[in-house]
């Protein structure tokens, strides 16, 4: 929870930074307009206090999604406020032009208005189809042009009355006839209660092998402080049995061989992998036990930070797919690649990565955590298909 404290700190130093700085500046302000400008910093201090001390105690699935909108307007309260701070600043140094500076304020702030509720209430739900085409020497011939449909991130419970999303999604992800449908981790936030009557959806999700899963970060039920450790694992199982009934095969440090025209492929999935070994469920060994060496496989791995700090010494896993990253929920589409400052937390965000004999393809996913906000990237279907390149 270390990660939450370290958030915790700077959201109370924007609070206080900004308010003091706008204490100084209006300090003429009668007693009224005082209380009103405060309302909000009484209110987010609270807010995040009891969010630190009680939050991870909370054991209502709704929670945090309505957290999230709170999350949202703090933003939308403190950008605005530091945005004018900054103009008032310049306004000192630039008297002859205050007017001008007025208006430029005035249009960042109508652009950061605009930019923040299309993000959270048009980009968040317009799904794109990602496709990309792999190549890979000593592709089994069985399998050319064979077409994976990936889905990652979920996060059921950050999105839980948006039916048209779903059925979206549903549509587009049929419409592209797969081989197999692969999901790669966090169906949820935190808690097995968020999957509920999702079966009707996921349910219609159609592909001609089956359908495949690994778990996430979250779906280990990490962000919440449970009473015991049976309260926890029942939490675990639950969201098991729920991918069960959504109808995928979960692949937890195991493997399963697909066979097409004659030809073999293993379909390899593990735990979420983290560099804190006491953390580290990922078991690559174990989950391609039994394999025959020289065996083609694909792995099913959430955190993408795992192919090059364990995936890379098999040679024989040629692709692994990954998410996790959300591409930071935020970046810029040039060319085709998307540019996030997640980039410099993660070395492999989105899209592929090539190395040696090996590839990553990391999706930035479905959904969204902590902000309703998608900006510069939107939920994503992606459809990988398996070329040899010694054609």
């Amino acid at each position: 929870m270390k990660l939450y404290t370290i958030v915790f700190l700077f959201l109370l130093s924007i609070i206080f930074i900004v308010d003091y700085m706008q204490f100084k500046n209006k300090s003429n302000r009668t007693k009224i307009q005082k209380l009103l400008f405060y309302l909000p910093t009484i209110f987010y201090v609270f807010y995040f206090t009891a969010v630190k001390i009680v939050g991870p105690q909370l054991t209502d699935y709704r929670v945090n999604f309505y957290l999230m909108w709170i999350n949202l307007s703090f933003f939308m309260v403190y950008i605005p406020r530091a945005v004018i701070l900054l103009f008032e600043y310049l306004k000192t140094k630039a008297k002859a032009h205050s007017d001008a500076l007025q208006r430029v304020r005035n249009l960042v702030l109508g652009a950061f208005v605009i930019v923040m509720l299309v993000s959270a209430f048009y980009t968040t739900r317009r799904l794109e189809v990602e496709k990309a085409t792999i190549e890979f020497q000593h592709l089994p011939a069985g399998f050319e042009s064979y077409k994976i449909v990936q889905l990652s991130d979920i996060h059921l419970g950050s999105r839980l009355y948006d039916k048209e999303f779903y059925a979206n999604l549903v549509q587009l992800v049929n419409a592209q006839n797969a081989d197999i449908i692969v999901f790669t981790g966090d169906m949820v936030n935190n808690f097995a209660e968020e999957m509920i009557g999702f079966d009707v959806v996921f349910k219609q999700l159609k592909a001609k092998d089956g359908k495949f899963a690994v778990l996430g970060n979250h779906d280990s039920g990490d962000y919440s402080e449970w009473k015991n450790k049976d309260d926890k694992a029942k939490n675990l199982q639950g969201i098991k049995d729920g991918l069960a009934l959504f109808g995928f095969e979960l692949l937890d440090n195991k493997h399963v061989i697909i066979t097409k025209n004659g030809d073999r492929l293993a379909l390899v999935g593990v735990g979420h992998f983290h560099k804190n070994k006491a953390r580290d469920l990922a078991d690559l060994a174990r989950a391609t036990a039994g394999l025959e060496a020289d065996m083609f496989k694909i792995l099913l791995s959430h955190n993408p930070d795992h192919w090059e700090r364990g995936v890379e010494a098999d040679s024989t896993i040629r692709l692994t797919l990954s998410g996790h990253t959300h591409a930071g929920q935020l970046g810029v589409d040039l060319f085709g690649k998307i540019y996030s400052p997640v980039g410099l937390i993660y070395n492999h965000y989105n899209g592929l990565y090539v190395r040696n004999n090996q590839q990553l393809y990391v999706s930035h996913g479905l959904g969204y955590i902590g902000l309703p906000i998608m900006l510069g990237v939107r939920p994503e279907i992606n459809v990988i298909t398996l070329k040899s390149s010694n054609l």
